[in-house]
């Protein structure tokens, strides 16, 4: 995975207009500079990565990750992982509740009540309800499906708690919830809510949000 990816850049039409729109995500974005975030072609594999991933630090997903690749010498499709039996899965790290998940994607899509090719024809909250019918793939999970695998530029994950953290400290002057006020400022970021988001977790990721009282504090 792997092989797209995100030009975060200010002289991206796109950043141009939401820096215009937004003048504090403009502040966070001249101080953060162009950067590339990895998006993930592979639809499948995608899908299995967040499933591993779901609840666990990075260090541990990783490392869980790395086992189901090379057990799989790096091809992981719908075929290869029902190939492995329960305890061969297991053996890699993951827990018996995931590899229900991970059975139930096998089994939707071999009986073709899920067609990963065919999302890419379907609106955002058609894509989310078809991929929550999936155990264990919750709203978040297809959110960041829509953004890393499919490319959206609309999507405004509400309980994603770093995006919550960081437009708090953001807007640190406003007296909404952080959830009241992402969705207040989804409308705002609005055709190019992904890319605000892009911007919140790398302020998340770079420690501004722990080190700083304020996107004022921060200097470029």
């Amino acid at each position: 995975m792997g092989n797209r990816y995100w030009n975060i850049s200010l002289d991206n039409q796109s950043v141009k207009q939401l820096c215009m729109a937004d003048n504090k995500v403009k502040k966070l974005a001249l101080i953060i500079g162009d950067y590339y975030v990895p998006t993930y072609n592979d639809k499948f594999e995608a899908l299995i990565r967040y499933i591993v991933g779901q609840m666990l630090s990075n260090k541990v997903a990783n490392n869980i990750w790395e086992n189901v690749k090379q057990q799989l010498s790096g091809v992981i499709t719908q075929k290869t992982i029902s190939e492995l039996s329960d305890p061969e899965l297991r053996a890699l790290g993951l827990s018996m509740r995931k590899v229900g998940y991970i059975r139930d994607l096998c089994n939707r899509i071999k009986s073709n009540d899920l067609d990963l090719e065919q999302l890419e024809e379907l609106n955002n909250n058609q894509i989310i309800k078809k991929l929550t019918r999936v155990k264990g793939i919750g709203v978040w999970t297809a959110e960041m499906f829509l953004i890393f695998t499919l490319y959206r530029q609309d999507v405004i994950p509400l309980d994603d708690v770093s995006l919550q953290r960081c437009v708090s400290w953001l807007y640190a002057e406003n007296n909404l919830s952080s959830k009241e006020l992402l969705k207040q400022k989804g409308s705002v970021w609005s055709p190019n809510s992904s890319i605000a988001c892009l911007y919140l977790w790398e302020a998340v990721n770079r420690e501004y949000v722990d080190n700083y009282l304020s996107i004022e504090d921060v200097k470029k």
